[in-house]
């Protein structure tokens, strides 16, 4: 219970983290994975646990190892070296839980991800996956690469690689989804800068989104009339070009006004 209650003090409870240390190796495991926990929630401020942490990694109660992963993503980037040198470890459990951990880490380094590249040519396809599934949530440039390793592993023997698999490319669609709708909203309150240059600029890149950018029709739709022929012309072309129905809508009814005699 002590163990379990000094985690979620947070990083409160740095003094705790020796104790903590002591008894990750404790005979009771159940004593251990709350150890383990409690340094991950701890977080940063339980760096010096990375290397009890690595070789709790490589333990052999499932509990302990999968815990320890979660608590090396915790720490962040001290913990790196650890997670980058569990890929290369002899045994396939303990390399596809540190490429996942990685991918909980943000901003990784560019060794870091050099690191997980070379990882997509492991042994095995569990860990291929895993490592897959980590790049291609932090580095876009490696989707090609990334997405045909996780579309591929749908179709795989092993039941563990399968549902990882579908879940990570579930998790990625999602992550997608939520980087273009908070990308739409930035844009949208530059299209009502009053600015014209940075309102045009803004339809530029909303254009370029095409269909992504259907968030921002309603906005782009008050722009048709806009005193900039600039922003009105490329407002047009835009919707044109994201063309859902409302968007079909509001540029037949600009090109009906226009026949209209003055």
């Amino acid at each position: 219970n002590a163990t379990s209650a000094l985690g979620s003090i947070g990083g409160s409870a740095k003094a705790a983290v020796p104790f903590l240390i002591n008894v990750v190796d404790d005979v009771n495991w159940e004593v251990s994975v709350n150890a383990v926990k409690s340094l991950g929630q701890i977080g940063p401020a339980a760096s010096i646990a990375v290397p009890v942490l690595g070789r709790a990694l490589k333990s052999e109660n499932e509990m302990i190892r999968s815990n320890a992963a979660m608590a090396l993503s915790g720490i962040g980037k001290a913990a790196i070296p650890a997670l980058i040198a569990a890929l290369s470890d002899t045994n396939k459990i303990v390399r596809r839980t540190a490429a996942f951990s990685l991918s909980r880490i943000d901003k990784l380094p560019k060794e870091t991800l050099l690191a997980l590249t070379a990882t997509l040519d492991d042994n095995d396809v569990s860990v291929r996956v895993s490592a897959a599934a980590a790049l291609a949530k932090v580095d876009p440039s490696s989707r090609k690469k990334t997405m045909l390793i996780l579309t591929e592993a749908l179709n795989s023997k092993d039941e563990f690689t399968r549902g990882f698999a579908n879940y990570s490319l579930k998790k990625i669609r999602e992550l997608d989804a939520l980087a273009i709708e908070k990308k739409v909203k930035s844009l949208i309150l530059q299209l009502h800068n009053k600015d014209a240059t940075i309102r045009y600029k803004a339809i530029v890149a909303l254009g370029k989104m095409g269909q992504a950018a259907s968030g921002a029709v309603k906005d782009l739709i008050t722009l048709l009339g806009d005193s900039d022929k600039r922003v009105s012309s490329g407002t047009f072309a835009v919707l044109k070009r994201i063309g859902s129905p409302e968007a079909v809508k509001a540029v037949n009814h600009y090109l009906e006004n226009r026949k209209k005699p003055d």
